[in-house]
């Protein structure tokens, strides 16, 4: 995934430094004839969509897995500005929620895809984020005309472009502990962290969709776009489990490995684990964990960079740059 990531960057920089630099040149040649500066066009829209997780607290280990129980709405304002006959720049910022638990979503009796491990983990969190983003948007057919004289027929279009996102994962705190219900786990610094990771982190969106003329200057669109991330803690969840006894923090380390809890605190479900007994080399207490959770070496999470999915309709607003000429 590390290797995708860097070639879509890539792929990126070119289609960015085409769209901005290469703006002079695209009014030279066939372009001189068909498409001017004066057909150039704004445009401002909102969009509704749902939210997909891809993470470490999903079904399945796989990019494509996600669980529908907790995919969460989605909003968005953007504006665009069209530069070429297939091309069009867009600024847009989503706001919406992203959501995982190994107790809903994993599957106890899976072995091979891991939900068996998953499910003893009983790890979930939640994270409002606010996505920022700048992207290109391609047309497979292009748009020669004025704005109000766009092609009446669905196009299809590709989207890739570069993007932030703000983040700050939460979990229920565990029984026995006083305080709000959900805990800013960035904070608490669940595996023991040198420093807390950063809330804002880089993204890539890419994507595809079809846009409909509804009228003159009213367009729709149904797009679906990844957003690969940075980061591996959207979640929250990374690497192995750590020495309970490196905690200074009992919060911390409750909330490091939850794999003894009796039940799940976000959907509420009973659970039954099989507990083991560890006493700590580094502070000599003794601590409770399920076996193969919660001691030094266990793995907790993979490494790999968490993404989301945002799927959703669009409604946009058209403005006109070239007034028809008044007659007398």
């Amino acid at each position: 995934m590390k290797k995708h990531k860097s070639y879509l960057l890539i792929a990126t920089s070119f289609i960015l430094l085409f769209l901005f630099v290469g703006d002079s040149f695209g009014q030279r040649g066939r372009y001189a004839k068909t498409f001017t500066r004066k057909k150039r066009y704004y445009s401002i829209g909102g969009s509704l969509n749902s939210m997909h997780y891809f993470g470490d607290i999903v079904p399945k280990n796989k990019i494509g897995s996600i669980d529908l129980n907790f995919t969460r709405p989605n909003l968005g304002i953007f504006v665009q500005r069209r530069y070429f006959p297939r091309i069009t720049l867009r600024m847009g910022i989503n706001y919406g929620r992203l959501m995982g638990e190994d107790h809903t979503s994993a599957d106890p009796t899976d072995l091979d895809n891991g939900g068996f491990y998953r499910y003893k983990r009983n790890l979930h969190f939640r994270n409002d984020i606010i996505d920022l983003s700048f992207s290109g948007i391609i047309d497979l057919f292009p748009n020669r005309g004025l704005s109000y004289r766009r092609p009446e027929i669905p196009i299809p279009y590709l989207l890739v472009g570069v993007g932030g996102v703000y983040s700050n994962p939460k979990a229920m705190r565990p029984e026995g502990f006083s305080g709000p219900v959900w805990v800013n786990l960035r904070e608490v610094k669940t595996e023991n962290q040198e420093n807390p990771y950063s809330l804002f982190h880089l993204n890539i969106p890419v994507g595809v969709g079809v846009r409909y003329r509804l009228n003159s200057s009213v367009d729709v669109a149904f797009e679906a776009g990844y957003r690969f991330t940075f980061t591996d803690y959207l979640d929250d969840v990374s690497g192995d489990y750590l020495d309970p006894g490196i905690f200074e923090d009992d919060l911390a380390r409750a909330l490091h490995d939850r794999s003894s809890e009796p039940s799940s605190l976000l959907s509420g479900g009973e659970r039954n684990p099989d507990l083991v007994q560890y006493t700590s080399p580094i502070d000599g207490r003794t601590y409770t964990s399920v076996n193969g959770y919660g001691m030094p070496n266990n793995k907790r999470g993979s490494q790999d960079k968490d993404a989301y999915l945002i799927v959703g309709f669009q409604v946009s607003y058209l403005f006109s740059t070239n007034k028809a000429p008044k007659f007398r």
